[in-house]
């Protein structure tokens, strides 16, 4: 599989998953909850403690895969991808400069309603700023595709996976509890179920207060 397939699979599971129109508010929410196979999941903020026993989980897994020498820094990446003919540090600039661009435009998008410009006018704003979004993703999983190798990201992924593990809980009756009561039976959950929740968790934690 190509570095280009892999970026549209990731792209097209990302829209399996979820409506992308719904991205942001997702990002903005402490709390998600979502229905799966009948039953009812809720994803909540982390606790303090929550928070401090992954952390101490993600030190313990860089020092078990640093000792390792078949993972690679993101650094040695780079210097072989270079070497290769690929910058990847292109791909932020370009991530960069079209966001740039699109922020741009959403101000121009700001004050053309304030002024109620004619709606063909807002429209062509709507695409051009749909247009920028559809490639900033497009990039940012090319360039996530290029690193799901290197030490930084696999310690990433078992992070979010253990934070999912220790925050995501199922309806019982009137009740809330843990979906899972160790971390060998989340690994062992269907792989559906596996994806929902590591994936709200990945883009939740993006918010400052989560």
């Amino acid at each position: 599989m190509t570095e280009e397939t892999k970026a549209e699979a990731a792209m097209s599971k990302m829209k399996e998953l979820l409506d992308m129109n719904d991205l942001e508010n997702i990002i903005q929410s402490n709390e998600q909850t979502f229905d799966l196979d009948e039953v009812t999941y809720r994803l909540k903020k982390p606790t303090y403690k929550q928070r401090q026993e992954a952390y101490k989980k993600r030190i313990e897994k860089y020092t078990e895969f640093l000792k390792d020498k078949s993972y690679l820094l993101e650094e040695d990446l780079k210097k072989l991808y270079l070497e290769r003919g690929l910058d990847t540090d292109e791909i932020l600039k370009m991530i960069k400069n079209k966001g740039d661009r699109r922020n741009s435009i959403m101000l121009q998008l700001g004050e053309a309603i304030a002024h109620n410009a004619p709606d063909n006018e807002l429209e062509t704003l709507k695409e051009e700023i749909k247009l920028l979004n559809d490639e900033i993703q497009q990039l940012s999983i090319k360039r996530t595709v290029l690193f799901d190798t290197s030490l930084e990201q696999q310690v990433m992924i078992h992070t979010i996976s253990y934070l999912t593990y220790l925050i995501t809980e199922k309806k019982e009756g009137e009740n809330w509890v843990r979906a899972w009561n160790t971390y060998d039976e989340f690994e062992n959950a269907p792989e559906k179920l596996i994806n929902h929740t590591t994936y709200y968790v990945t883009l939740m934690s993006g918010t400052p207060d989560f």
